[in-house]
């Protein structure tokens, strides 16, 4: 009889936590956006899904051996000759300015280039593709940003020793996406 009490006593509780929830949330736009964040944050690995409702400064930390292409790479370790892209999705309940900024945590290796998906100019450092990743988010609309990298390689003499030495002293190069907003 008292574990039948008991089982009661959890059932009613697990509900009126969940009534709780339902009446904080049910005229906010809040509840809504946080099962949005886990739909996108779960989809993939190399997608990061940033919502800028809020205006406020957005950021997450990127590893690029998360986002090698085929993931052939047993020991996750990016090494010249690999390349990979990740996407960037942004989305928003009101209309937004905004700017996307990268800020390296670590060295990058030398021969490592950047560019924005069906663009054809490369650059060597992310934080120089900043300057072409600004606009203006539309209410209620998503904007999807796919960055691609390569490490070439065997393209010189001096760059195929300038490889050498970054294979061996870096195992991965992590950055930043910062996204920034207009209030």
């Amino acid at each position: 009889m008292k574990k039948v009490k008991k089982g009661i006593f959890i059932i009613i509780a697990i509900l009126i936590i969940l009534l709780l929830c339902y009446l904080k949330f049910k005229n906010s736009n809040e509840f809504e956006n946080i099962l949005i964040f886990n739909l996108y944050e779960n989809t993939k690995e190399n997608q990061y899904f940033f919502d800028i409702t809020s205006g406020q400064k957005e950021t997450a930390i990127i590893s690029l051996s998360n986002t090698l292409d085929g993931k052939g790479n047993t020991e996750e370790k990016i090494a010249p000759g690999m390349k990979g892209e990740f996407e960037i999705i942004l989305k928003s309940s009101t209309k937004r300015n905004y700017q996307i900024q990268f800020t390296s945590h670590n060295a990058k290796p030398q021969n490592l280039l950047f560019n924005i998906k069906n663009d054809s100019e490369k650059v060597e450092q992310l934080e120089q593709l900043s300057k072409r990743l600004r606009g203006t988010l539309d209410k209620n609309k998503e904007e999807k940003i796919n960055i691609e990298w390569i490490w070439k390689y065997e393209t010189d003499q001096n760059s195929n020793r300038q490889d050498t030495f970054d294979g061996i002293n870096l195992k991965d190069y992590r950055f930043n996406i910062d996204i920034l907003c207009d209030n």
